[in-house]
């Protein structure tokens, strides 16, 4: 975001050469701070538009190669990724879609749990893919965008990889997960990816778009979930149900506008 050189980049290829793929940059900036591209393989589109999702589905629409991985700005991409991603998509032949695995450190220690050799996944198990492990065929997403009202930047700042792999599922995409590593992110604290406002906001939005009514069993359900794992304490815990509470409040307004639809 708001990039003016290619120092991300070449960061973020620094295990391979970036010559051997061909790269969609979306840079979501300002005025007269424009990236420009002088490299035969590296597209750039400047954007004042603000929002992960945005950013996401404008390169979507413009991605011309078979088959798209996802990426964020602060990753590191591990040696011969590229052949492994080739090589799964050739082994599972009817897959649209393939999750792979993230490493938060040299030691190879994995992001979060994964499955132990390639298999399909169930509808249960797309929640835990994290966007940076997304591969598929362009071909095969038809029509399907990020929600733009979620993720980083949106009103409900977080999430938006749910209603996206949701409306995958939903056209009959086959989904696979393969535990060969190809990425490096930093890790994240739990109690950050829970507990903070933002993220409890969101889920209250989340809840009410998937569950209707029924969000406030689901806001009152994870209030227990938290003090339970000590992510809150019992004096914090109405204030971060009522954080909550704003999300659905305020989802339910974008509702009643008629600018979404659960």
């Amino acid at each position: 975001m708001n990039r003016n050189n290619f120092d991300f980049l070449k960061a973020m290829f620094v295990n391979i050469p970036i010559e051997n793929y061909h790269i969609l940059i979306i840079n979501q900036t300002t005025g007269n701070n424009k990236l420009e591209s002088d490299f035969e393989n590296v597209r750039v589109i400047n954007t004042t538009e603000l929002g992960l999702s945005k950013s996401r589905n404008m390169a979507l629409k413009q991605a011309r190669k078979k088959i798209v991985l996802i990426a964020d700005d602060d990753v590191v991409y591990l040696k011969d990724f590229g052949q492994h991603i080739i090589q799964s998509f050739n082994r599972q032949t009817d897959a649209d879609f393939i999750s792979f695995k993230t490493i938060v450190n040299e030691n190879a220690k994995p992001f979060r749990n994964y499955v132990k050799v390639p298999r399909a996944l169930k509808k249960k198990e797309l929640s835990r893919i994290l966007s940076i492990e997304m591969c598929f065929k362009k071909g095969s997403i038809k029509q399907a965008r990020f929600n733009e009202w979620f993720g980083l930047g949106a009103k409900f700042p977080n999430m938006s990889n749910q209603f996206f792999l949701k409306d995958l599922w939903q056209q009959g995409l086959k989904f696979y997960e393969d535990p060969t590593p190809i990425v490096l992110h930093e890790p994240i604290s739990s109690s950050d990816e829970v507990s903070t406002d933002r993220i409890l906001y969101t889920r209250g939005a989340v809840f009410y778009k998937k569950y209707g009514s029924f969000a406030y069993l689901y806001v009152a359900k994870y209030g227990f979930f938290m003090l339970r794992k000590g992510y809150v304490s019992i004096s914090k815990l109405p204030k971060k149900l009522w954080k909550m509470q704003e999300g659905i409040s305020d989802y339910k307004q974008l509702l009643k506008q008629g600018l979404d639809r659960r």
